[in-house]
């Protein structure tokens, strides 16, 4: 029989093949026929067995007519597949006809159960006599994926909640699966829910659960599960039902905002709004921690006292008295408002005060549009040159593809924005990603085993005039990544890059040059972690002890500092480093702490990241960072007049949406940095990296904030 082109198929043979199993057939010899004519084909059927959704056969096939590659057909259910027999099998050389005579194909597709399957040779030249190598029966193993949606339903107001389970029969570990509301899907969520008595009945492991919950605006709602495929096989859907998402009751409680918290002779000032739907609120009760509660009167929905505060850091949190409401099921009771902080010092160490909530919230990246619209950024270090512009530099750039998938991902890139648009980044990209800054070079420490990939994040950065021009001087951690957020310090670099007001790298890649890859080694302070010039013109850079992985607030600190001018960073020999008063020394040992007070929740040192920057606009140097663990809600401020101190006890910021959880992972914000670009009268800028923008999206960004703040020094 021949099915080559131009010779027609016999599909009687093919359903004969099908009813007889290894019967001959018409036309064929059997494997173990007499070939009278010693002219047709031989070989041998070595396996046949179940390939993802397939069958998948191997053997060798000779014609004696012939040295070269022969036909090989294999059918199932009135289907057939050819293909040649061209592999080498340096073991049939003794046979005589060469060597490239073995085959190994899949017949795919097939649909799960029992099939069968034959493989016959086809003869070359005369006789017509091909061989059947052999007919079996095999089964085809199921390789979509299997679920359920068991149960849906909105049992919170606003949320959508689907059980079921899902299994991926030819891939090991649980399966992915994705939930679409109103076609919009979620992220993927792994179906790991143990379920025990389905991993028993189904003879798997146990973890192939999924109980998913999902934001849904009140109302009528087509909601489908998919389980995502892996190896062999196609994605599919478990099922699709329709979902009255609940309304969440009215809230009628008050609400409100401290507008300003000032220290003032005698207490500190608090001034704010409020407002309650069912009419009028008469007080509010300000608590001070460790302290007693005050009262305060409200009148036209604003109120302003002074309330006793000791010396110290302290907190103090605003009650507004909730106005009765009408019977109904609505959100009743007191709101208790942003606790805010205070410093209250002593001589001429500066008081100060925050109301600990944002008033101005702002993403930094590209304008829309851009061809990395949607970035994901942390560890924005911006500096200021001269023209109003900023330069940021970033920690990891990465983004995601619809499905999750991870589109790029690259250490350390820098970007420009223009006056009047510092959070509007204007990126060069490389094929839709962004460039890297720097990248490790010679004299690079070598990484231990357990983190062999080498990486470089900006700290710091400090501008130097040179003519027209301003060359940024970059100070750099070298570091080394392993698994698990394994990081190894491994010192500080320089780096530097020259930015020409009358070309600013619109659009273009920011990428700059090495100067001293080890400024400083692996077992010596991060120098340079936070940088700021200094009204006497020089660099004064800072440096906070911590232990290598991790640990107590306590084990953190103390914290000192070097100073160097600015054109000479990279120039070891120029550094001196602070021995107290007005002395500078330079031998590192003589270095001597700086003065850093506690928090009103006892000890708050600075973790290895963290911002010295100069505010004109308050007037003081600000210090900001995110306080331990470093993966928090918070930002912690503290100030100085002078860059050596004293610093003040911190005051906390809080930032909202910075404590997410989506199916049980926290997502918070780290990275908290000073932006005095940003700062205002009444308004401290600040900037820090959102983990999770929102409980629906796939990624993060970096964001500026202003919050009220008051520095003052009372007599």
């Amino acid at each position: 029989m021949d099915h080559r082109p131009g010779r027609p198929v016999r599909p009687l043979l093919l359903i004969v093949a099908v009813l007889m199993g290894a019967a001959a057939l018409s036309g064929c010899l059997a494997p173990d026929a007499v070939d009278p004519t010693g002219t047709a084909p031989f070989g041998r059927l070595e396996a046949v067995f179940a390939d993802g959704d397939g069958i998948r056969v191997q053997g060798w096939a000779i014609d004696p007519d012939t040295t070269a590659p022969v036909v090989v057909t294999m059918s199932s259910e009135q289907r057939t597949r050819t293909f040649s027999a061209d592999l080498e099998r340096p073991d049939l050389a003794g046979l005589g006809r060469g060597t490239a005579h073995g085959f190994d194909t899949r017949y795919p597709g097939l649909a799960p159960g029992p099939r069968q399957i034959c493989v016959w040779v086809e003869n070359v030249g005369a006789g017509r006599q091909d061989r059947l190598l052999g007919c079996t029966t095999v089964q085809v193993r199921r390789v979509d994926p299997v679920g359920n949606v068991e149960a849906m339903g909105s049992p919170v107001p606003g949320r959508v909640r689907v059980i079921g389970w899902a299994l991926d029969l030819d891939a090991p570990g649980p399966v992915e699966v994705v939930a679409t509301v109103d076609g919009a899907p979620s992220d993927r969520r792994r179906a790991e829910v143990v379920r025990p008595e389905l991993g028993a009945f189904l003879r798997v492991p146990a973890e192939l659960g999924f109980d998913l919950d999902l934001p849904a605006t009140p109302g009528r709602h087509r909601v489908c599960v998919s389980a995502v495929n892996r190896n062999a096989g196609r994605d599919q859907q478990l099922g699709c039902q329709d979902v009255v998402a609940q309304a969440p009751p009215e809230d009628r409680r008050p609400t409100g905002t401290v507008t300003a918290v000032t220290p003032v002779v005698g207490g500190v000032r608090v001034r704010g709004s409020v407002a309650d739907v069912d009419g009028p609120v008469g007080t509010v009760r300000v608590a001070v921690q460790g302290g007693a509660s005050s009262s305060a009167p409200v009148a036209g929905g604003t109120f302003d006292t002074v309330v006793p505060v000791g010396a110290g850091p302290a907190r103090l949190c605003v009650v507004v008295a909730d106005v009765a409401s009408p019977p109904g099921p609505y959100l009743t009771g007191d709101r208790q408002l942003p606790c805010s902080t205070v410093v209250v010092s002593a001589g001429s160490v500066p008081s100060l005060g925050t109301s600990g909530s944002p008033a101005w919230t702002a993403p930094v990246g590209p304008p829309a549009g851009h061809p990395l619209v949607g970035v994901d950024r942390d560890a924005g270090v911006s500096v200021s040159l001269r023209d109003g512009s900023l330069l940021w530099l970033f920690g990891d750039s990465s983004a995601v593809d619809a499905n999750g998938s991870l589109r790029y991902f690259v250490n350390n890139t820098a970007a420009w924005a223009a006056p009047g648009a510092l959070t509007a980044t204007r990126d060069g990209s490389s094929g839709s990603q962004p460039v890297q800054f720097v990248s490790p070079g010679p004299g690079f420490p070598a990484c231990p085993a357990d983190a062999p990939r080498s990486a470089m994040w900006p700290m710091s950065a400090v501008v130097v005039a040179e003519g027209p021009r301003d060359r940024v001087n970059v100070l750099m951690g070298n570091v080394c990544l392993g698994e698990a957020l394994r990081i190894v310090p491994m010192g500080v670099s320089v780096a530097t890059w020259v930015y020409d007001p009358a070309a600013p790298p619109v659009d273009l890649p920011v990428t700059g040059t090495v100067v001293n890859q080890t400024l400083f080694g692996a077992d010596e302070p991060q120098w340079g972690t936070a940088a700021v010039v200094a009204g006497d013109g020089l660099a004064y850079a800072y440096a906070c002890a911590f232990p290598p992985d991790g640990g107590l607030p306590d084990q953190y600190g103390p914290c000192r500092v070097a100073r160097v001018a600015p054109d000479r960073l990279a120039d070891r020999s120029a550094w001196r480093f602070w021995a107290g008063g007005s002395n500078w020394s330079a031998n590192p040992a003589s270095v001597v702490e700086l003065v850093m007070p506690p928090g009103p929740d006892g000890t708050s040192p600075p973790l290895p990241g963290f911002s010295v920057k100069f505010d004109a606009t308050q007037g003081v140097y600000v210090m900001a960072y995110s306080p331990w663990p470093g993966f928090t809600d918070r930002i912690q401020v503290r100030v100085a007049t002078a860059p050596t101190g004293p610093w003040t006890a911190p005051v906390e910021v809080n930032l909202p949406g910075c404590a997410d959880t989506v199916t049980g992972t926290g997502f918070y914000c780290y990275a908290g940095t000073t932006q005095p670009s940003f700062s205002e009268p009444g308004l401290l800028g600040l900037g820090y990296y959102d983990q999770r923008l929102r409980v629906d999206s796939a990624g993060g960004q970096y964001l500026t904030v202003k919050v009220p703040f008051s520095v003052v020094v009372i007599p």
